[in-house]
């Protein structure tokens, strides 16, 4: 996860480099033309030339940099740049105070550049100053400055003011990039808290799924060994007989046991798909599995589907929600209760689904109401069970973007409400 975020914050400077390359290079052609007027002017073509090499150079620094390719741009950028202002300056002459150009292009070096890579940026920062150390300690007679003293003052005038431009614009770069980078470094730092809360609610959830999974595995293998030890002894066909119901009971129940853990493995590993649902039918499906459970037949079952819109989402998941709710409302009857029923109600529109069930079965207590979603949490063991069913339900909801609440009096009612976004 370290390389992932790192990996992110090196794209997001790559990009910003990228984008300073690509408005470094306009403003200087745009300042190049500006230049480039008293040149001609004066009728200096051989400066003229160099501002048109000049402008050249940064427009085949803009197409590099465009191609992709930010760190070849920079350097030939630098390097070029740096070249032609020797020779500028040369031509010019000390009075002109071209070679104060340097300053902002030295001063731009770890925008152009990965400064990360030490050799580059020795080079691009030793390289100007060596021409500047010439062009200021070093007799340049030998080149005729091509300005007559009187134009001195105008190209004077224009160095100072665009090189004092230049060092602000890069100034207000830096403050810029610094900013970014402590706004980066802040989000990166805020999504490694997220990331760790993440893999320590994992980690304590995987600590209570290998101790839970172990116990419930181990313990009907365990009866259904034991029985089988019973039955090798076993003569009489009425004991054998029920010997083989709790067998049966204790394989139905590894059996269901294990769907739940296949449910949460492809919750967690499968991505969410784009199914056209229509509730009324995976609600009528759902019903269906449990009206033959042990006094199904007794329940008053209703439900009220409104549908006037599409609904798209996991079809998979949307069943295991289903499933897992409709039969807590089967199984958690109240005996005690002459009417029983389950009301099932549920409005799709073009934004969301949602889905009530409504029970007046036994009801679940307040203590219990805020751990039902923790996995293998088990609000009574009256009826087997693994604990996992409301966990994965709401986890798959979560996935699909949506959430499960529940309100229950015990003795009176018990209601889910599931809340899924439209995918449409």
């Amino acid at each position: 996860m370290e390389f992932f975020l790192e990996g992110q914050y090196k794209t997001t400077r790559k990009e910003r480099r990228k984008q300073f390359i690509n408005t470094v290079s306009w403003v200087c052609f745009s300042i190049l033309l500006f230049s480039v007027i008293p040149a001609v002017y004066v009728g200096i073509w051989k400066v003229a030339v160099l501002m048109a090499a000049m402008t050249i150079c940064f427009g085949v620094g803009i197409y590099i940099n465009l191609r992709g390719y930010v760190t070849t741009a920079g350097n030939f950028i630098l390097f070029s740049i740096s070249v032609l202002l020797f020779l500028y300056s040369l031509l010019l002459g000390s009075p002109a105070f071209s070679f104060l150009y340097f300053f902002p292009l030295i001063f731009a070096v770890p925008f152009f550049i990965n400064y990360r890579n030490t050799l580059q940026l020795v080079i691009h920062i030793i390289h100007p100053t060596v021409f500047v150390l010439i062009l200021t300690f070093v007799d340049t007679d030998f080149v005729t400055p091509i300005i007559l003293p009187g134009d001195q003052m105008v190209f004077r005038a224009i160095s100072l003011v665009l090189v004092i431009t230049l060092c602000q614009f890069f100034v207000y770069e830096i403050v810029v990039s610094n900013l970014n980078s402590e706004r980066q470094l802040q989000k990166s730092e805020a999504q490694q808290r997220v990331i760790n809360g993440d893999l320590l609610r994992i980690n304590q959830e995987l600590d209570r799924f290998v101790y839970s999974i172990s116990h419930d595995l181990k313990a009907p293998v365990a009866s259904a060994l034991g029985l089988v030890e019973l039955m090798k002894d076993e003569e009489d066909m009425n004991e054998m007989r029920d010997y083989n119901q709790i067998m049966e009971r204790n394989l139905l129940r590894l059996d269901a046991f294990i769907g739940d853990i296949l449910d949460y493995s492809r919750n967690a590993q499968f991505e969410i798909k784009k199914d056209i649902i229509f509730l009324e039918e995976e609600i009528n499906d759902a019903i269906q599995q449990y009206q033959f459970m042990d006094g199904a037949t007794r329940i008053d079952v209703s439900n009220a589907i409104v549908q006037h819109s599409d609904f798209i989402t996991d079809r998979y998941r949307l069943r295991v929600i289903l499933n897992n709710i409709i039969s807590n409302a089967f199984r958690y009857r109240n005996p005690q209760e002459s009417s029983p029923w389950i009301n099932i109600t549920c409005n799709v529109s073009s934004d969301q689904a949602i889905i009530k069930v409504k029970d007046n079965g036994i009801g679940i207590a307040k203590e219990h109401l805020t751990h039902i979603f923790d996995m293998f949490y088990r609000a009574s063991h009256s009826l087997p069970g693994s604990g996992l069913g409301l966990y994965i339900a709401r986890e798959s909801a979560i996935r699909m973007g949506g959430d499960i609440r529940v309100s229950s009096v015990p003795g009176h009612f018990t209601e889910f409400i599931v809340e899924i976004p439209n995918g449409k």
